[in-house]
């Protein structure tokens, strides 16, 4: 084996630890997603095929509130889930667990003043949000019973936020799929059995979600569900300001959504009446579908881009960011070319038979279905950045990917092309926000003191400081070539021979005790050593079942225990399905 420092690339940091953390939330995520939109798009179908277009104008209306609650759970449950996970990647869990309670009270107080303000002053914002005088009646009765679920939708969706950080991505997908496949079945009992109008769906939806409450409940009493709580403090409630910070990106998407939502359906009705409001729906149902696979991917990498950010790990953000682009570049394009091409999918879903109609939606899907992929690049840089702990730049994004770059676009297309400006509308907005973001980070790249990558401008080799990141996959039988790239970077370094020996040893029997405790033969890790100013930072992962380096056996792993007892830190947890030792040494102290 050639030295590291020579030109063997065989130790070099690969993504195979990263790829196996994103796999492990990427389905669960998707899925979760896909269930949350089950209660718009599947509801609309149900209603479509079982009171009319009409009724499913109805429930298409009534996306805006929707929206208005996801900016309130999005708010919190982002935010507070962001900063609960940077405090992990920290390890302190204490600080972590109290984010969550005061998160999930907060959450409370602010769902309880939306249900209050719906049902107080639902005429005035049913006859703002429905511009459609034969629809208002229906759509004002629907309303109301949706600001009645107000409170166990929000609460449920913060708790699910926090889940996949916790350790819990397949619960969260579950409740997801159990609250909406109720709510889906209550739509058909409500309805088709109970005679009800489409004030039943609107029903169905708060029966969903008390189930899905109801089982979280019943999971937490036995203890089958580690929720994070603990007390929090003073320093807790401060951080409000950071937990806003960290989620208002996320909320002004959704916050965006209704507003641009609400504002094209004003202008489609005014264009074209009832057909066009009824084209604007089929249009939009496309992009919701397309969108769960978006948000899915998306909201995906949020707990891992937090947490390795947290511990400075650029290059396994790097890795994680190249291969999710790749993706969903890939799975855009195969949906944006079945729409293109079978755009009838969506009038038959939603049983849009008015011959006008039908060619305005054949339009409108057609023409939407030009910003999947583009589109598609907006989210994950969106996302990407909120967990980067960008909070401004990731709120630019996120205005005008919501309402402040497609409201002036619709007005001033529908104005010169009519209804298909509208269409338009939506394919060049996401175009321009990718242009405005490249010509954003070409600019800063110039301003900054190192190699940055395009994308994210992160660090292209590490950050200030010196670094040996490597990945391993090997045996027992070459566990001393651990010890040999450690002691040759301290050694390169300036750290004397004796003090590097035992780092190095110390790192090889950690090696060892991962590879004797992961109940397989060869065994993933990751090691990063970080050489900064006083301090030596020693990261190491691994993929497996839960074991503590910390509690090594004293006699067995001998050196483990040395550099515990000379170490300013030392500590062991299982985050995200890895298990994770942190060390730092002050140098004077090696």
């Amino acid at each position: 084996m050639k030295s590291l420092f020579g030109q063997s690339n065989t130790f070099l940091r690969n993504d195979e630890i990263v790829k196996k953390q994103f796999m492990r939330f990427l389905i669960p995520s998707v899925a979760s997603t896909i269930a949350l939109s089950l209660n718009q798009f599947a509801d609309s179908i149900i209603v479509a095929q079982l009171l009319g277009s009409s009724a499913m104008s109805v429930v298409n209306l009534g996306v805006p509130i929707m929206m208005a609650f996801a900016v309130v759970y999005m708010l919190f449950g982002t935010g507070g889930s962001v900063l609960y996970a940077n405090y992990l990647g920290k390890m302190e869990k204490k600080k972590a667990g109290g984010v969550f309670s005061f998160t999930l009270l907060s959450a409370f107080v602010f769902s309880a003043l939306v249900a209050f303000v719906g049902i107080v002053f639902n005429e005035s914002l049913s006859s703002i949000l429905c511009s459609d005088e034969s629809l208002l009646a229906d759509f004002s009765s629907y309303a109301k019973i949706l600001f009645v679920s107000t409170i166990p939708i929000i609460v449920i969706q913060v708790v699910i936020n926090f889940l996949p950080a916790a350790g819990s991505p397949k619960l969260a997908t579950f409740i997801n799929l159990l609250a909406n496949v109720t709510n889906l079945v209550f739509d058909y009992v409500f309805i088709h059995f109970g005679g009800m109008d489409v004030t039943g769906a609107a029903w169905a939806t708060f029966v969903g979600y008390i189930v899905g409450f109801l089982f979280l409940m019943l999971w937490i009493l036995l203890k089958k569900c580690r929720i994070p709580l603990e007390v929090f403090t003073l320093d807790t409630v401060k951080s409000i300001k950071q937990i806003v910070g960290g989620g208002i990106s996320a909320a002004m998407v959704q916050l965006g959504f209704a507003v641009k939502f609400s504002y094209c359906n004003i202008v489609a009705g005014k264009i074209a009446g009832v057909v066009g409001i009824t084209a604007f729906a089929g249009g939009m149902q496309t992009i919701s579908i397309v969108s769960v696979i978006m948000a899915g991917i998306a909201s995906a990498i949020v707990p891992l881009i937090a947490v390795m950010n947290a511990q400075r790990d650029y290059a396994g953000i790097r890795f994680l960011t190249a291969r999710v682009l790749k993706l969903q570049f890939v799975v855009n394009m195969a949906l944006a070319l079945l729409f293109l091409f079978f755009p009838t999918i969506i009038t038959t879903m939603y049983n849009i038979n008015d011959p006008d109609a039908y060619d305005m939606t054949i339009t409108a899907v057609r023409i939407f279905t030009v910003m999947f992929v583009v589109r598609g690049f907006v989210q994950i840089a969106l996302f990407s950045n909120l967990a980067l702990g960008r909070k401004v730049y990731s709120f630019v994004i996120s205005t005008f990917d919501g309402f402040v770059g497609i409201v002036p676009l619709v007005y001033v297309l529908s104005k010169l092309l009519g209804i298909d400006g509208l269409w338009i509308a939506y394919p060049a907005c996401a175009v321009l926000i990718v242009i405005g973001i490249y010509a954003y980070n070409l600019i800063a790249r110039r301003h900054l003191d190192y190699k940055a990558s395009l994308f994210l401008l992160l660090p292209k080799e590490g950050f200030k400081g010196d670094i040996l990141d490597i990945s391993l996959r090997w045996d027992i039988g070459k566990a001393s070539e651990v010890s040999k790239l450690v002691y040759e970077y301290c050694g390169k370094y300036g750290i004397d021979s004796q003090k590097s020996n035992l780092l190095a040893i110390a790192c090889e029997e950690i090696f060892v005790y991962t590879l004797n405790h992961s109940g397989e033969n060869r065994v993933n890790m990751d090691i990063r050593i970080t050489l900064g100013k006083g301090v030596v930072e020693v990261y190491v992962k691994s993929v497996g079942v839960p074991f503590d380096h910390v509690s090594a056996d004293q006699e067995q792993y001998g050196n483990i225990w040395m550099i515990k007892k000379i170490s300013t830190d030392f500590k062991y947890d299982y985050l995200l399905g890895l298990n994770q030792t942190v060390i730092k040494l002050a140098t004077q102290k090696l």
